[in-house]
């Protein structure tokens, strides 16, 4: 019998992973269907005037605003039918920037950056930038990665080294290796890297994705259909979420960043592009993406009420994950590779489902 699974998201914007406005990226799953998603949202919200129900809307409207306590308590009561994860955007772009620019020498020397240890030194870092630094720190070597990122380019990575330089003059001595070891990455960026494509190492929404389905298939749910709005930046990347869900991929154990392994062959049935207006389903993900969005980024501060029934609420019981910083630090040097790393393996794996030899 084929299951259901509804998405939609709050906070993407491509590749500028540095909006101002939007830090969190959030993507809402849920299992609950049209009829009763529709049920939920037209109790919450009787005199909501539009097409659809989308989550702006409702929040830039007091009346509406003040019936999400409301919505939030029903929302509560088919909490095992919600799955929200997210993205800290900052964070997300400083481990793809120290992933790329010093993994690959790590790579050749014989060790494992995939076995935890990247991810610690992420952590370190951003304590470093953001506890101990001058302000400022953080947001400028950020935004100078990210600009070579988006448009990357020999005149831009001779730039970004020099600028790094600049910046690990200002950076607490306990961190400065990071910058040497990134300006190293930049000067041998062709021995491990092209132009072309690089661009899509800012991409974290098929990620996403693959971790929400993960974690359903982890529930023991299977020939899931995956309904999605088709106005999404997900359905840019087809391609690769195609090779992803193939059959042929085989049985395989992932692992992932953060959470348990996702084993392949994920249980797709079939990825269906679906007009927000036409699936309260995905409304309803609308609805829970935007909110979570709001509480992750602290603007929630001004509506105790809701926050109240958030935490006292079956609300509070809706499982999550996500990507963001923890006190989570390296102990000692990364340890020594072992076989194929975690990045080898999916890559082997998106071959595997685009009928590629590995």
């Amino acid at each position: 019998m084929t299951t259901k699974l509804y998405f939609d998201e709050s906070g993407y914007t491509g590749r500028q992973l540095l909006d101002p406005l939007q830090r969190h990226f959030v993507l809402a799953s849920s299992t609950v269907g049209d009829d009763i998603a529709l049920d939920l949202m037209r109790t919450s919200f009787p005199d909501y005037q539009g097409a659809e129900f989308k989550f702006e809307k409702i929040w830039a409207k007091p009346t509406s605003r003040r019936r999400l306590p409301i919505f939030v308590e029903a929302v509560g009561t088919h909490a095992v039918e919600f799955y929200v994860w997210s993205i800290d955007k900052r964070y997300s772009l400083l481990i793809k920037m120290l992933e790329y620019l010093m993994e690959p020498a790590l790579y050749e020397a014989g060790y494992d950056w995939y076995s935890g240890y990247g991810y610690g030194l992420s952590n370190y870092v951003q304590f470093g930038l953001t506890r101990m630094a001058p302000d400022g720190l953080y947001e400028a070597t950020l935004r100078a990665y990210l600009e070579f990122a988006r448009k990357p380019s020999d005149e831009g990575r001779f730039a970004l080294m020099a600028e790094f330089q600049t910046l690990k003059r200002k950076a607490p001595e306990e961190i400065q290796f990071v910058y040497d070891a990134c300006i190293s990455g930049l000067a041998d960026f062709h021995r491990y890297h092209e132009f072309e494509g690089y661009r899509n190492t800012l991409e974290i929404y098929v990620t996403s994705m693959l971790n929400a389905v993960g974690y359903w298939a982890n529930r023991g749910l299977t020939d899931l259909e995956l309904n999605h709005d088709e106005s999404s930046g997900f359905f840019r990347s087809a391609d690769m979420w195609a090779a992803m869900t193939s059959s042929a991929v085989g049985a395989r154990v992932q692992p992932v960043l953060n959470g348990p392994p996702i084993t392949f062959p994920l249980p797709v049935k079939a990825t269906v592009s679906r007009r927000s207006q036409e699936s309260a389903g995905v409304q309803l993900c609308d609805l829970m993406a935007g909110l979570s969005a709001k509480m992750f980024a602290g603007r929630l501060q001004d509506e105790p009420g809701l926050l109240d029934v958030m935490r006292s609420s079956g609300f509070a019981q809706i499982d999550g994950n996500g990507v963001g910083p923890s006190d989570v630090f390296p102990e000692g040097p990364p340890p020594r590779r072992n076989g194929k790393d975690a990045v080898d393996r999916m890559v082997d794996l998106i071959r595997a489902g685009s009928g590629r030899a590995e």
